[in-house]
């Protein structure tokens, strides 16, 4: 079962929150490929994914969630397969800059 995701208004829904271009573009593109996962429950298919790109796609997958309404599953779901996101140490942050 695929959630009914209208794209058009998502995207509009980012607009309307102020995020900068180039992500709701980065969202948009993980959204659109993975939305899927969201109505089927493949979180599993996250694990074929590089750490970078599943994170992206984990955090298009939240804002998603949020827009339809149903961020509160997802947020169970992901805690019940063991997914959280990876969050840089201070000390790797620091030395990225």
């Amino acid at each position: 079962m695929r959630p009914d995701v209208d794209l058009n208004e998502f995207k509009q829904w980012l607009i309307s929150r102020e995020y900068s271009k180039s992500y709701i573009n980065a969202v948009m593109c993980y959204a659109s490929k993975y939305y899927y996962i969201l109505g089927n429950n493949h979180l599993r298919d996250l694990d074929a994914l590089s750490n970078d790109k599943k994170a992206s796609t984990v955090k298009a997958l939240i804002l998603l969630s949020k827009f339809l309404g149903t961020y509160t599953q997802f947020k169970q779901k992901l805690s019940e397969y063991g997914i959280k996101l990876a969050r840089p140490d201070s000390l790797t942050a620091f030395l990225r800059i």
